[in-house]
């Protein structure tokens, strides 16, 4: 087989466990977790298909696949995925042995399943010594070898708790007992038989690689039933192979200097316990933000190359531990590079900049972006407003930029894969602390060969934009703009927040409406950014297709329901509520109405993405304003 081969065979369960091999279990993998909920499924698919199998209707089963590797000549495959089928198989095996050892006794019959037979599926050798399966991690084997020295299961469950055993190999092994007592009650005789249906007509398709890399990619195409094999998982392992190489390297350069070996372990064993702490901190704090281990892995992954990643995240990875002196200066670096994301951009209030870059769809790329400034501090925050504005090292200006340029690109209807790689350049240049005036110089380089142009802006933001994703976040940013000071409460953009309809889709239903608009006008603005304003969802089903004289007390929160009572706290909503108590539009929702609120908001897209995009009569309307 080459480097990404591999090889696919069906067996039956039998023909799976008389291979003479022994199966290992790696570190990576997460530990044994079926419960009883599974198990018995299992049983029942089993007993289901055995029926099937008597009645004629089918004559086999299909237990899933085993993704392994396997070097050639060798009599150990390592398994990628199926672990939790394996084992309970393994233990199915276990308890037929010790508790149904009767098993088709009378049949003289060498090819059906006898006790015999089980023996050999878990153990390798006749004393019992060698487990067929191994498990690299010591605590798991030591629960598995539990079970594996029992005589039997009868009874046992009355000896042990629930609450302990829950999701572990001697649970299983009661929940098994258990349902094939109940199982040879009911078929008495053919309970024989079912046990040979299982081993010799129940399928499993093993996939065999020589390649870790490649079968881990392989079971990540292939695994849509249950949980994937984290990368997180595997760089656990991986540090702490790290860590043990470190220490005989340690070893190896220390042994002319005659050190004891008791300092080095002691050294290893601190660095071991700092490494599991620092770990465990990441894996409890990572679950108060929005964001994944594995995510957090890819962020770290792209802050360290600075390029397009060319080969997978975990071969990259690999790759950064490899050319890393320290395992724990990894561990820590990815700590501090969760603790800046759950500071500066998962936290309540934010620098409003940044509230804005939140909402952005090219996520991974915007973070590592953020992690980038932050981090290597070579940009910093100036509490002058004119610093801000025009020092090179300020870490706003900087902001703005990348802000305006991933907006325009995103209006502008570009993918990823027209930002990827200037992406990375941006990386790049953050990291060695460019001037804002070379970040500003290149994004605008950027933005001018993509063609994106101010009447471009301009003609697409006067259009129908109601199915815009970035209509939202748009509205937001006006909103962050009005509001005072450089941070605001972060809004989260969920299904709670509604784009409403100021003018109703069906305004037609409403005789009010009919004064202000006909159908030609209507139907120009209705889906235009003057005619929208952000509700929560209630107010907004509530104000429904409702006249404009009702839908204020809405906005307001001037009703009888409790829920829909209180003003709402979006300043933009606010506004038309302000005007219309004003009188500027007779208390109308008109074409005027309209107009000015496109001019407004607009006006302020403008000054926040720094693009021309009113006309000079606009200007002076909105300048008004």
């Amino acid at each position: 087989m080459n480097e990404e081969s591999f090889i696919v065979n069906k067996w039956s369960i039998e023909e799976f466990f008389e291979k003479n091999r022994k199966y290992v279990i790696p570190e990576y993998q997460r530990k044994y977790s079926w419960e009883n909920e599974q198990i018995e499924a299992l049983i029942s698919d089993f007993l289901e298909a055995f029926n099937d199998y008597k009645n004629g209707i089918n004559s086999s089963y299909f237990l899933g696949s085993i993704v392994e590797i396997k070097k050639e000549k060798e009599h150990i495959a390592t398994i990628v995925d199926g672990q939790q089928r394996i084992t309970t198989l393994m233990i199915l095996s276990l308890v037929l042995y010790r508790n149904f050892s009767d098993i088709n006794e009378k049949n003289k019959d060498p090819f059906i399943i006898k006790s015999s037979k089980l023996k050999s599926y878990i153990w390798i050798d006749d004393e019992q010594e060698i487990s067929r399966l191994s498990i690299n991690v010591p605590e798991y084997m030591e629960k598995y070898n539990e079970i594996l020295n029992l005589t039997s299961f009868e009874n046992l469950s009355e000896n042990v708790s629930d609450k302990e055993f829950l999701k572990n190999y001697k649970n299983a092994a009661i929940t098994i007992y258990e349902r094939l007592k109940s199982i040879k009650s009911d078929l008495k005789k053919d309970f024989d038989k079912f046990i040979n249906f299982i081993y010799q007509n129940a399928n499993i398709v093993e996939i065999e690689c020589n390649n870790e890399a490649f079968a881990i990619k392989l079971f990540q195409i292939l695994n849509d039933r249950g949980m994937d094999l984290k990368i997180s998982d595997l760089l656990k392992v991986e540090l702490k192979r790290k860590i043990e190489q470190e220490y005989n390297e340690m070893k190896r350069q220390k042994s002319k200097e005659k050190i004891k070996n008791e300092i080095l372990l002691k050294a290893k064993e601190e660095k071991e316990k700092a490494f599991e702490s620092k770990w465990a901190s990441i894996e409890e704090d990572i679950n108060e933000i929005d964001l994944s281990f594995d995510d957090l892995l890819v962020i770290y992954e792209y802050y360290k190359l600075q390029s397009n990643p060319r080969i997978s995240v975990w071969d990259n990875i690999k790759k950064i531990v490899k050319d890393e002196k320290n395992a724990l200066d990894i561990v820590n670096e990815i700590y501090e590079i969760l603790n800046i994301l759950s500071n500066d951009v998962y936290s309540d209030k934010l620098n409003k900049v940044i509230c804005g870059l939140n909402y952005i769809r090219w996520e991974r790329y915007i973070l590592t972006i953020i992690v980038t400034i932050k981090k290597d501090k070579k940009y910093q925050h100036f509490e002058d407003a004119e610093e801000r504005e025009k020092n090179e090292r300020s870490e706003e200006r900087v902001l703005k930029a990348i802000r305006r340029y991933y907006y325009l690109n995103w209006i502008a209807g570009k993918t990823a894969n027209t930002i990827k790689e200037t992406s990375f350049d941006l990386i790049k240049e953050l990291s060695k602390g460019s001037d804002a005036s070379k970040i500003e110089e290149m994004l605008n380089k950027k933005i001018e060969e993509t063609n994106i142009t101010p009447k471009l802006i301009s003609d697409i933001l006067r259009g129908n934009i109601r199915n815009e994703r970035y209509l939202k976040p748009l509205l937001l940013m006006v909103e962050y703009e009005i509001l005072e000071g450089e941070e605001a409460n972060f809004i989260e953009i969920n299904r709670t927040l509604h784009l409403e309809h100021i003018l109703p889709e069906e305004y037609a239903k409403e005789k009010d409406w009919k004064k202000d608009w006909n159908k030609e006008d209507a139907n120009k603005i209705l889906n235009t950014i003057g005619n929208f304003t952000l509700l929560n969802m209630k107010k907004n089903i509530s104000a429904h297709n409702y006249k404009f004289s009702v839908k204020i007390p809405i906005y307001k929160g001037e009703v009888k329901n409790k829920d829909l009572q209180g003003i709402t706290k979006l300043q933009i909503t606010q506004k038309i509520i302000n005007d219309y108590e004003a009188n500027t539009y007779n208390k109308r929702w008109n074409m005027d109405a309209v107009t000015d609120r496109r001019i407004f908001l607009l006006g302020k897209i403008q000054d926040i993405l720094d693009i021309k995009i009113l006309n000079k009569e606009e200007e002076k309307r909105y300048g008004k304003k």
